[in-house]
């Protein structure tokens, strides 16, 4: 049991690397964020692109980066995205 264990931590840390390294590498703008619409990790990118520092991005919920005539359309889908995802929460088996 013991054995299964190091190799299921083994392979998650490998899994989260390889991730990481995909995040950090990547050229296109990928982020993390809260439930409630703030930045939690954003890769270089960000910076690189929009000239914003790492500690203004977080400070503001990401919607104020939105453009202000995108801004409803947007809130929009995010409200389908949050409805369809509850959708498929409350959709699995009971336990």
């Amino acid at each position: 049991m013991k054995l299964a264990r190091q190799d299921s931590d083994r392979h998650r840390a490998r899994g989260e690397v390889s991730l990481q390294a995909f995040f950090n590498l990547s050229l296109d703008l990928l982020c993390v964020r809260s439930a409630d619409g703030y930045f939690l990790e954003l890769n270089a990118v960000w910076t690189k692109t929009l000239g914003w520092t790492l500690e203004e991005l977080r400070s503001r919920p990401w919607l104020e980066f939105v453009h202000l005539g995108d801004v409803d359309m947007t809130q929009e889908m995010e409200d389908i995205y949050l409805a369809t995802r509850m959708a498929s929460v409350m959709a699995l088996p009971k336990m």
